[in-house]
């Protein structure tokens, strides 16, 4: 599996930043870990439904929404898991 590049936009960086200290740290070393490891597992990795391209990464109580474009994981967002369907919504 090759390389892909992680993209982080600073509106996802500064939701981070938000968080407890030991949570983004977790969360950057998941994020950070894609670009190797981005195939869904059905487990940490699941598929968005109804998007094309459009994943959700486990990361404790968190999910992290990613897309693969060509050669980059666009982070688009990091949301706790209770307010994640909402956000989605919100999204799309």
């Amino acid at each position: 599996m090759k390389k892909l590049k992680v993209e982080i936009p600073n509106k996802v960086v500064k939701s981070i930043e938000k968080l407890p200290s030991p949570i983004q740290e977790k969360i950057l070393e998941e994020v950070v870990g894609l670009s190797s490891n981005y195939l869904p597992d059905g487990k940490r990795i699941k598929k968005v439904q109804g998007r094309k391209n459009t994943y959700r990464l486990r990361i404790g109580s968190y999910r992290a929404i990613f897309t693969i474009q060509g050669e980059k994981i666009f982070i688009l967002l990091v949301i706790h898991r209770k307010d994640l369907e909402k956000k989605l919504k919100d999204l799309w």
